[in-house]
């Protein structure tokens, strides 16, 4: 039986006042305008802990959701990208998507694909291609997943997530911590 987590939006909502203790990264997506260190986003909760999966398989996939974006900041921000920084060795990240807590029915931690309560990912609406707004002092009500296929032995956890996002017309790139603790069944 998998390991399945959940957290609903409202279970969530304490962590518009936690504070953000995020390390800071930096990447432009448009070369015109270098991005900058920002800190605005909270991972609240979500990025406190590590969820984990001790029985794969080689060649088994799985949906990992990245910290729950929360905006720490006065001015709505807007989420254009976010992407998993390192992946081990016997994890590769087959794309990444954007969908809404109420359609996924709360935020699925680590589900593997294909079981009966995993969301129905690629029925959903997904908002990674044009970004989504975070509007100031919420929890967003869309999340980021990463796909992720297991292609071997896995030795060490993914611990970082990287966030571009827009504030006015300046661009900023922020990492979270996202644990995720995935091997293989012994």
């Amino acid at each position: 039986m998998p390991i399945w987590a959940s957290f609903t939006r409202t279970s969530l909502a304490v962590t518009v006042a936690a504070a953000c203790f995020a390390a800071s990264g930096c990447s432009g997506a448009d070369p015109s305008k270098q991005a900058r260190a920002g800190t605005a986003l909270s991972g609240g909760n979500h990025s406190a802990g590590t969820v984990g999966y001790p029985q794969a398989s080689t060649g088994e996939e799985f949906w990992f959701a990245m910290p729950l974006p929360t905006n720490m900041s006065n001015r709505d921000i807007k989420i254009t990208n976010a992407e998993v920084m390192d992946a081990p060795q016997g994890i590769e990240v087959i794309g990444y998507g954007a969908y809404n807590l109420e359609d996924t029915q709360g935020l699925p931690l680590i589900v593997p694909e294909g079981y009966p309560y995993t969301p129905k990912f690629r029925e959903f609406k997904d908002y990674s291609e044009d970004g989504f707004t975070v509007k100031s002092k919420k929890v967003s009500d869309i999340f980021y997943v990463a796909h992720l296929k297991v292609t071997g032995k896995i030795q060490k956890n993914v611990s970082k997530c990287r966030f571009e996002y827009q504030q006015g017309d300046e661009v900023y790139t922020q990492t979270l911590r996202c644990g995720l603790e995935l091997r293989l069944k012994k």
